[in-house]
């Protein structure tokens, strides 16, 4: 194939021999090449002017595009900018549609939803302290002023270092009971399960309450089940929470007044009990029993020792082992806060189900 000039045409030219009946041929056949050069340079030609336009209109519509579709996320980030500890109750806004930024929004709020509850608990401890710790610290201060103001005798530094201690000793406790409460709002503790021994439970408590107890002239006893059964719970959350119901049973009881702690095997649980003979609780007062910093006026108009925070602290104890703290009472009467626990299945009566299967 051949390409020459003919005047100022341009021809393309192909050769090709060939022999017929011993003769040589030469066949040629021509293409005039004007007429594709003028549709090339027509098509570069226009190639050179619209590829730019189509380049800058392709870049137009992909930053529209691109800006309603980013659109509902600059929306999400401005509205999250403006959260701040001051007003963390807000939410982001949740697109209708059902896609990865309606995700996005959820699960942005349900980061928010916990960062609220933990400083919620945080500004909760914080005021419920300072509250709280006020009135012991400044007595504490002014006993210790006084104490320095002049020299004392043995007894006298020896009665004001007792009174010193039972301020620290109320003040753990009370911290105590803030920290778990803190805690609770946060949901930050799980809890351990085990099985516990009630009989061994129960001797532990009688041995640290019965002293005191005697302090106050109260009658108490512990009434154990039959047997040695097993209980399914925390044993710290356990006897803490029988701790607060015989300490409250002994602020309101009188002196000559009876307390008894009780354990009755019902069915598949055991309910544990704390009955008093004390003033008793009036109706009214029963649905606020369990609520933090109530605590219930006595009869005689004295001011009952304690934060108010056991209660609740005992209710939240008992929730979080599957069960429900109750109270009965009638004004004058006495009270009783019952709970109750799963009992754990014995080995023993597994084994006799199995066999009586067999057997049948």
């Amino acid at each position: 194939m051949d390409e020459f000039q003919i005047d100022d045409d341009h021809v393309r030219v192909l050769s090709y021999a060939v022999k017929v009946r011993g003769k040589g041929y030469a066949v040629q056949t021509g293409l005039a090449l004007e007429r594709s050069k003028a549709l090339l340079s027509s098509y570069r030609r226009n190639m050179l002017l619209l590829a730019p336009a189509m380049i800058l209109l392709a870049a137009l519509g992909g930053h529209l595009m691109s800006r309603r579709a980013l659109k509902p996320v600059a929306a999400l980030a401005a509205e999250a900018r403006r959260i701040t500890e001051r007003n963390l109750e807000t939410r982001l806004p949740v697109p209708v549609a059902n896609d990865e930024i309606s995700d996005l929004s959820c699960t942005l709020n349900q980061m928010l939803e916990r960062i609220d509850k933990a400083f919620t608990s945080v500004r909760t401890l914080t005021g419920n302290a300072s509250h709280e710790l006020r009135t012991p610290i400044a007595l504490m201060r002014t006993e210790i002023e006084v104490a320095l103001y002049r020299p004392r005798a043995t007894e006298e530094y020896r009665a004001i270092l007792n009174r010193l201690h039972e301020g620290t000793v109320r003040m753990t406790s009370l911290l105590e009971s803030l920290l778990s409460l803190a805690r609770a709002d946060g949901a930050a503790e799980a809890v351990s399960i085990s099985a516990i021994p009630v009989l061994r439970l129960m001797n532990q408590v009688e041995q640290t309450w019965t002293s005191p107890m005697m302090k106050l002239a109260l009658d108490f006893r512990v009434v154990r089940p039959d047997g040695d059964p097993m209980v399914l719970g925390e044993p710290q959350g356990i006897a803490r929470l029988l701790s607060i119901l015989l300490d409250n049973a002994s602020k309101y009881t009188p002196p000559g007044g009876m307390v008894r702690l009780r354990t009755i095997i019902d069915g598949p649980r055991m309910v544990i009990s704390v009955n008093d003979t004390g003033i008793g609780i009036a109706p009214e007062d029963q649905v606020r029993v369990f609520d933090r910093y109530y605590r219930v006026p006595r009869v005689d108009s004295e001011a009952p020792a304690g934060s108010g925070l056991g209660l609740a602290l005992a209710k939240w104890i008992a929730e979080r082992h599957g069960t429900e703290l109750t109270v009965t009472s009638a004004l004058g009467g006495g009270s009783c806060f019952s709970f109750s626990l799963r009992l754990q299945p014995s080995e023993r009566a597994e084994d006799l189900q199995l066999t009586m299967s067999m057997s049948g």
